[in-house]
């Protein structure tokens, strides 16, 4: 069975389109290799980048939660005003 033939859209080299093979249909099997699987150094970091980047998370993570479990003092407050006002409309059930 014939493969169709197509023209890579970024080195203008003819190949056959084959099934079940990675890559994208417009490009040739050498230009449609995945980003990650091309040479990338991965940055390597020191122990002072690592200890900030880690203050960063955990002091993100903190801020994330502190709204979540804050006690706060009005909140009993502004909710019981909140549900005295809604008993107040007519026609709503609480």
């Amino acid at each position: 069975m014939a493969f169709p033939i197509k023209v890579c859209i970024v080195c203008k080299e003819e190949f056959e389109l084959k099934p079940d093979e990675p890559g994208f249909a417009s490009r040739c099997p050498e230009c449609s290799t995945p980003e990650s699987m091309e040479l990338t150094a991965k940055r390597c970091m020191d122990a002072d980048e690592r200890k900030t980047v880690t203050e960063a998370n955990e002091a993100r993570s903190q801020a994330m939660r502190e709204p979540l479990y804050r006690k706060d003092s009005n909140a009993g407050v502004l909710q019981r005003a909140e549900h005295e006002e809604r008993a107040a409309l007519p026609g709503i059930r609480l």
